[in-house]
């Protein structure tokens, strides 16, 4: 059990709050980025956390968002695809 004292020194610290977007994402849209980074990381044979700090770190989550806004002229094939050459650098 904690002391009364204990208690008493705690310091209270304000938390800074993430800056909120304008919009969300549709149900359509989250699954489509799922079903693409699944399919990348299955294709890589790489863990589901690697392969999106490998995206993060490459900048190809705005590839991402272009090809959800293009999904009726791409294949998912192919965006899976370019993702992942981007992502091993070939």
């Amino acid at each position: 059990m904690c002391k009364l004292d204990d208690i008493l020194k705690t310091e209270q610290k304000s938390v800074q709050r993430p800056v909120q977007t304008r919009r969300g994402l549709s149900y359509d849209h989250i699954e489509y980025n799922t079903n693409v980074m699944f399919a990348v990381a299955k294709r890589l044979e790489m863990p589901l956390d690697k392969t999106v700090d490998a995206m993060r770190q490459k900048g190809l989550f705005k590839r991402l968002d272009r090809a959800y806004r293009n999904r009726t002229r791409e294949k998912l094939s192919s965006v899976v695809k370019e993702l992942s050459s981007e992502i091993v650098g070939a």
